[in-house]
């Protein structure tokens, strides 16, 4: 075994859950592996987290000042919360120095906080503020002004002295972003990394282009781009777009020997990532054909030294527009041949809802506690599988046991950008 491997050591969570919040690894597994969703709100279906996240952030980071966290935006307390969350599952403990040499990677897609925060600094009427409120408006407006806000966020608290950057390539960017860990540690540029995406969306805004997308979509047999008034069901005959959903997913991501010196005990193992694009003109069209997709899967297999015989299941990047359904059985045929017929898929967004950055990272962590716990769990909202879809979509209440030697996990960004990640047992 290769000390530099790629160990995936440690899950956190700040997801739409029971009771208001998702966070911890049993939280997360028991509800992809009964196919639960917390997006029915009664008349909407949105993955809103109804929790007091100062108040979460607090129970975490009980060393962090209050004032310091009241300044943060909901996206990274989101952030701060899964990065907590996933630290005390990897056994690292920030008061104890254990990441002050960390690499800290984070992703961000939608900006709705950032816009708000700026609007409320742009429109604030200055002779009736007090010269602490100003300063709280001005420090919030710097904190939460860019793509880097959940960083900046993640490295103060963390006190590291190791690299950040930040990604943005749509609902791709944290599975890019693990293959940008993977090939850190591999190289010696890192042997620690905490890896977050986190995104926040307003519901009311989004409504509002609801009439004009469903317009946009007329006649095109794609399902709009967001649906609010039923449940997305990816795979499923009857889909009709996706329900939007806010939240965070953080991996802790380190080398073997880092992991071995600490007596960790990983989840699963890293074993490649490729980003690929299908060569469609228009940014905004999605390839039928699924070609991003399968360059993606047929590379990170040859990064990996694995052959597509020895993959046994797809975690998959279907978001509730049956063009997926095509894209990934294409994409499949291109790579397994005729093995795609049997071969099992499952994807778990429609428990917590399309949440832009936080999917490649939630993908990656629903697929290696699968691989863990040699278990596939069901594709949520899947009760009639599309017969379009010519795999094996794995449906029902209950994980299905299933020997899993090696997995891919898959995401697709605005522009047919494909990540896929190859995953394999811990030993």
């Amino acid at each position: 075994m290769d000390t530099r491997d790629t160990m995936l050591t440690g899950v956190g969570f700040c997801l739409p859950g029971s009771g208001g919040l998702c966070a911890s690894r049993k939280q997360f597994w028991d509800a992809i592996s009964t196919g639960q969703s917390f997006l029915d709100q009664g008349d909407l279906y949105f993955g809103s987290i109804d929790a007091d996240l100062v108040a979460q952030a607090a129970e975490r980071l009980p060393d962090l000042s209050l004032r310091y966290l009241e300044a943060y935006s909901r996206t990274q307390l989101y952030g701060l919360i899964a990065m907590a969350q996933a630290c005390q599952d990897a056994g690292l403990a920030p008061h104890r120095g254990d990441l002050a040499e960390a690499t800290v990677l984070t992703a961000r897609h939608g900006l709705d906080t950032c816009f708000e925060i700026q609007q409320d600094a742009v429109e604030a009427d200055a002779d009736a503020l007090t010269q602490p409120q100003a300063r709280r408006l001005i420090s919030r407006t710097l904190l939460s002004g860019s793509t880097m806000d959940v960083s900046g966020a993640q490295i103060s608290v963390l006190n590291t002295t190791g690299g950040s950057m930040s990604v943005a390539v749509g609902c791709a960017s944290t599975g890019v972003l693990v293959g940008v860990a993977h090939r850190m540690l591999r190289t010696g540029e890192a042997d620690l990394v905490v890896l977050t995406g986190a995104d926040h969306y307003y519901v009311d805004r989004l409504q509002e282009f609801g009439p004009v997308s469903a317009k946009a979509a007329e006649g095109s047999g794609h399902a709009t781009d967001a649906t609010y008034h039923r449940p997305m069901r990816p795979y499923d005959a009857r889909t009709t777009g996706a329900n939007i959903g806010n939240g965070a997913v953080t991996l802790i991501l380190e080398t073997r020997e880092h992991a071995d010196a600490r007596g960790a005990d990983p989840i699963a193992r890293v074993l490649a990532q490729s980003t690929r694009r299908s060569p469609q003109a228009s940014a905004l069209a999605v390839d039928p054909d699924g070609i991003g997709p399968a360059l993606a899967m047929r590379d990170a297999l040859r990064q990996a030294g694995i052959t597509p015989d020895e993959v046994d299941y797809l975690n998959g990047g279907a978001e509730g527009d049956a063009i997926f359904h095509r894209v990934e059985t294409n994409a499949l045929r291109q790579v397994l041949g005729e093995r795609v017929a049997g071969f099992p898929v499952s994807d778990q967004e429609a428990a917590f809802g399309h949440s832009g950055a936080p999917l490649g990272a939630l993908g990656v962590a629903a697929t290696g506690l699968m691989i863990a716990n040699q278990e596939i769990c069901p594709a949520t909202g899947c009760e009639q599988p599309d017969p379009a879809c010519g795999f094996d979509v794995v449906t029902g209440n209950s994980p299905r046991p299933a020997r899993i030697r090696h997995a891919l996990s898959t995401n697709y960004g605005i522009g047919m950008v494909s990540s896929a990640v190859v995953l394999g047992g811990a030993r």
